[in-house]
């Protein structure tokens, strides 16, 4: 479907590389906060060299897809341009052909859609402990998914990640806010803590816990709340200056990991091993608390509507749903929720949700498709030098030829030994690498919805 309006006509709404950065920590939320301390700790000191090894793998695909965009717009303007609501499926589209388009937008959705799912079960069962600890309110967290559902619904309505700034800014602040209530909690807990760094055996992990379990488990944790490759392009299409984009990235991660480092480190100060995979429910009960699983809350919900934006515009583009705000895309995205609060009150386990998804769908988006996507696109880029210069000889035949040959091959540099391990051989080693992992995790997380679920009704059972 070709697009006769772009999407951004006016630089007063692009987005700058501030709140660009502010959309991808939003997207990242309170996640790395609340669940990955624990995820990490469990693990042993192979945890330490997993999470911070994950997340330069992540910095680095992310990059990598920043600067596929670019190079794709310097070959095929026009194309990206009449194509930049779904970025994603368009860069599929110019390096592996034009049936891989619709895989790979049907992954993508699929993946988007179904991170939304675990955002607002978290929630409504942070709201019913909420109310059991106060013992102010006893609601059932199947209702509350309902209520949520109904909150986030009229902001959905909103168009892409430029008109969400406020949205954004305040997501980031709650972040920031549920990071200082939860080390507060943490540091003036009244009970003894649980180590003794005078005695070195205290100093040391259950033997007794399987380690490479663990890690598998931690690293679908870690894909689940550090992919940002959905979101990612749809970001950058809408910044003022796309370049940026790097930048951006390696902000919101340096942030994200920092404020889970100090998590971390105090909670392991504090709680050793002992500690659950939902720090929430570590914590003891207090004021700090109570602000947290608000904070939290609320967060989760806006980080749904930031994430969804990449769905919400393919499936809008796909039914032909003009750009601007109409009562069709009320329609749509009312309907995406609907079905988004029927699944969730039917799949109360969001663990297995996550487990899922981070270790079997977010692989090839987020490590896969990113150097796959780069090393064709180079290879084009290439071509595409070659032949320019190419027609430059015969316009131009006074031009030295050694000249012509040192630009086309200006764009990779086989000499230089650095250059080479990072275009060529780091992309390659990331899809092998990528390809290994997703395989294991999968096996592992089936493993584990077999033998260790224990089915239970789900609320849509009970709830009328």
């Amino acid at each position: 479907m070709v697009e006769h309006k772009p999407l951004l006509n006016d630089n007063s709404k692009k987005l700058s590389l501030f709140y660009a950065t502010l959309c991808i920590i939003d997207v990242f939320g309170v996640y790395p906060i609340i669940t990955l301390p624990g995820a990490v700790i469990k693990c042993g000191w192979l945890g330490i060299p997993l999470v911070y090894g994950m997340l330069g793998f992540q910095v680095y695909t992310a990059s990598l897809l920043g600067k596929a965009w670019l190079i794709a717009e310097t070959i095929a303007p026009d194309q990206m341009e009449q194509r930049n609501r779904y970025p994603y499926a368009a860069l599929a589209s110019i390096t592996l052909g034009k049936p891989w388009e619709r895989v790979i937008a049907n992954l993508l959705d699929f993946t988007v859609f179904a991170a939304g799912i675990p955002n607002i079960i978290i929630a409504a069962q942070n709201l019913e402990e909420l109310g059991d600890k106060t013992s102010t309110f006893n609601v059932s967290y199947c209702y509350w998914i309902l209520l949520l559902g109904a909150i986030q619904t009229p902001i959905m309505w909103l168009g892409s990640p430029k008109d969400l700034r406020l949205v954004s800014a305040i997501s980031v602040a709650m972040v920031i806010c549920s990071s200082i209530f939860i080390n507060l909690c943490i540091v003036y807990d009244e009970n003894d803590p649980k180590i003794d760094f005078t005695r070195p055996s205290s100093f040391r992990f259950d033997d007794n816990v399987l380690i490479w379990h663990n890690l598998l488990i931690t690293y679908g944790i870690i894909a689940f709340q550090f992919d940002v490759h959905p979101l990612l392009l749809t970001i950058q299409v809408d910044m003022e200056k796309k370049s940026k984009i790097i930048n951006a990235i390696i902000y919101a991660f340096l942030f994200s990991t920092l404020l889970f480092s100090i998590t971390a480190i105090l909670a392991y100060w504090h709680y050793g091993t002992r500690i659950n995979y939902n720090i929430l429910q570590t914590l003891p009960s207090n004021i700090w608390l109570y602000l947290v699983i608000i904070l939290v809350t609320m967060q989760l919900c806006f980080t749904s509507v930031i994430y969804n934006t990449a769905l919400f515009q393919d499936i809008e583009d796909y039914y032909q749903i003009p750009r601007e705000f109409t009562y069709k895309r009320c329609i749509v995205r009312t309907a995406l929720m609907i079905i988004s609060l029927i699944l969730a009150e039917s799949v109360p386990r969001f663990d297995i949700v996550m487990g899922l998804i981070g270790g079997t769908f977010t692989g090839p988006l987020m490590f896969i498709l990113p150097a796959l996507i780069y090393i064709r696109l180079r290879l084009i880029q290439q071509q595409y030098n070659n032949l320019n210069n190419d027609l430059t000889t015969i316009d131009n035949n006074d031009v030295d030829n050694n000249v012509i040959v040192q630009q086309s091959n200006s764009t990779i540099d086989m000499n230089n030994k650095c250059n080479y391990c990072v275009e060529y051989l780091l992309p390659r080693f990331v899809i092998v690498f990528g390809v290994i992992l997703t395989v294991t995790t999968t096996i592992n997380t089936i493993d584990k919805i077999y033998r260790y679920v224990n089915y239970q009704p789900p609320c849509i059972v009970n709830l009328f």
